[in-house]
């Protein structure tokens, strides 16, 4: 399990999409991210878990912001929508190799993603504990 890290605008698309994107990180300013942190865990076979949290002046944009990320964080041909009836209102995204999850609680944005042999529970656990966190501390 890796250690909690502190990004910043700079390096907030690479947390939420496993790499850089330039129109991302210019529409973060005006969207009015505050500040953000993420955490990553590994397994065996290549199992990876990224877990990101960000605060917002308002949620509203991170809603479309972190949905567009999850669903393209599950690119190819067998990628499907992916909304679990826990989290009513997330968007998300899976395919037999990777699953990514957004979620908007208040001013806080979770977003979950996951390649490799990581199971939906495994991704729908994460969330319930970053959701459950997040409502504790946007009250």
């Amino acid at each position: 399990m890796g250690p909690t890290r502190t990004i910043d605008r700079s390096t907030y698309a690479r947390a939420v999409l496993g790499h850089d994107d330039s129109a991302l990180t210019a529409n973060l300013a005006d969207a009015g991210l505050q500040r953000a942190a993420a955490r990553e865990w590994t397994g065996p076979g290549g199992a990876r878990l990224v877990a990101v949290a960000g605060l917002w002046d308002d949620g509203s944009p991170a809603v479309a912001l972190n949905g567009e990320a999850a669903e393209s964080d599950v690119p190819g041909p067998d990628a499907t929508p992916w909304t679990p009836s826990d989290f009513g209102g997330s968007r998300g995204a899976r395919s037999p190799r990777a699953r990514a999850l957004s979620v908007v609680v208040g001013k806080a944005s979770l977003l979950v993603r996951a390649e490799g042999p990581v199971t939906d529970a495994m991704v729908i656990r994460t969330m319930d504990l970053m959701q459950q966190a997040a409502a504790a501390e946007d009250r």
